[in-house]
């Protein structure tokens, strides 16, 4: 419903006021793969002043409040459900402005603030929101994206980001800083411990080069924390970072989220995993150093364990990799194996050399979980190569 004055017909001047009530359903046949349900109403005042050698989104202003209960979409085989919208909205001068904007959604709550600029030439747009106890498990299903096996995330999604673009969104810019308070859930043991998963994410997307920037992004667990610093791109330089304080408690959550009763392997101390990614998403290299301090496996000591290891779609190579007794003796190990886009076959070339001096057969008897009765030290020199 539209009630107005209009002036002036040769140069006309409106004013008046509007109620709009849009039923999406009506909008199917336009949109046959969405399928929108639901109302949406617009209220307010309008003014138009025609002005010469100007366009109409010029001459024309609204100022209005924008409202619904519930829209519901299916998309992509997927089921959209949005909660009760309220907003303000201001068109004037060929500029939008959506303010004050709430919507309830995914179990939460969205904040935000829209403007939209120059819409009668090359629009610039800017959208800042926040968000509030978004639930992890209904982003999950929203997303597509596929659960770990046997494990089941729940929680909330909090934080803020800022977006703009000009002209198409492959020029977009965001910016993302979110806070996340989660716990996993086994789906093999029903009856296992709950583990919290807490941490911030803070990440940059620029659509013009095609990078994501992650910076000072970090995740904790109950035994062990993983941080992230870089960018992901063509040419990615992305810092990683896992260190597992207790590796028992680690190995001991790890292991009941998968099937079955059995009970994990006897392994305790301390690690830290370093890895560096380089290259691009579909082909990276990524180089990496593991350092374990105080290890304990099968009842088996160890002072200090230690590799380095290189990996890409063809091949995976293991460098200076040293075990130490924490009584007598010590290893060392090379060893590569060639790949086929991640895969290896059986008829793949392996290579392996071993050194070692005065080790414990006993350790190693126990670190393998053999028992055999077989005692002393072991001194050998050690050289494969071939394939399975």
């Amino acid at each position: 419903s539209l009630q107005a004055q209009v002036a002036n017909y040769s140069s006309p001047v409106a004013d008046g006021s509007y109620r709009i009530r849009i039923h999406t359903q009506d909008f199917r046949s336009f949109t046959p793969s969405v399928r929108p349900e639901g109302d949406v109403s617009l209220t307010g005042k309008l003014h138009y002043q025609a002005i010469a050698n100007q366009s109409w989104l010029r001459n024309v202003s609204l100022d209005g409040q924008i409202r619904s209960e519930g829209l519901r979409a299916a998309a992509s085989g997927r089921r959209v459900e949005l909660g009760r919208l309220e907003g303000e909205y201001r068109l004037a001068g060929g500029n939008l402005k959506i303010s004050d904007l709430s919507l309830d959604w995914l179990g939460g709550r969205l904040l935000a603030t829209v403007e939209m600029n120059h819409l009668d030439a090359t629009p610039e747009s800017r959208v800042s929101a926040s968000f509030e106890n978004i639930s992890l498990r209904a982003f999950e299903a929203l997303s597509g994206v596929e659960p770990v096996p046997g494990a089941a995330l729940a929680g909330a999604l909090g934080g803020t980001a800022d977006a703009s673009w000009k002209g198409g969104m492959e020029k977009l810019r965001l910016r993302s800083d979110l806070t996340v308070r989660a716990r996993a859930e086994s789906t093999a043991n029903p009856s296992a411990t709950e583990v919290p998963v807490n941490g911030a994410i803070h990440v940059a997307y620029d659509g013009a080069s095609g990078t994501i920037q992650l910076h000072d992004t970090a995740l904790h667990l109950p035994s062990a924390n993983l941080t992230a610093q870089g960018t992901i791109s063509d040419h990615s330089a992305l810092e990683l970072q896992v260190v597992a304080d207790d590796l028992h408690q680690l190995v001991a959550l790890a292991s009941s989220f998968r099937p079955g009763q059995n009970a994990p392997p006897a392994v305790s101390g301390k690690a830290t995993l370093s890895a560096v990614v380089q290259g691009s998403v579909n082909r990276p290299n990524v180089n990496a150093q593991l350092h374990a301090q105080n290890l304990e496996v099968e009842g088996s000591e160890w002072s200090s364990a230690q590799l380095t290891f290189h990996a890409n779609p063809s091949q995976l190579t293991i460098q200076n990799g040293s075990l130490v007794s924490a009584h007598k003796g010590h290893a060392s190990f090379n060893a590569s194996v060639k790949l086929r886009d991640w895969s290896y076959q059986p008829s793949d070339p392996v290579e392996a050399r071993v050194a070692a001096q005065q080790m414990s057969i006993a350790d190693l008897l126990e670190m393998a979980n053999l028992h055999y009765p077989v005692s002393g030290d072991l001194t050998a020199n050690l050289a494969f190569s071939g394939s399975q």
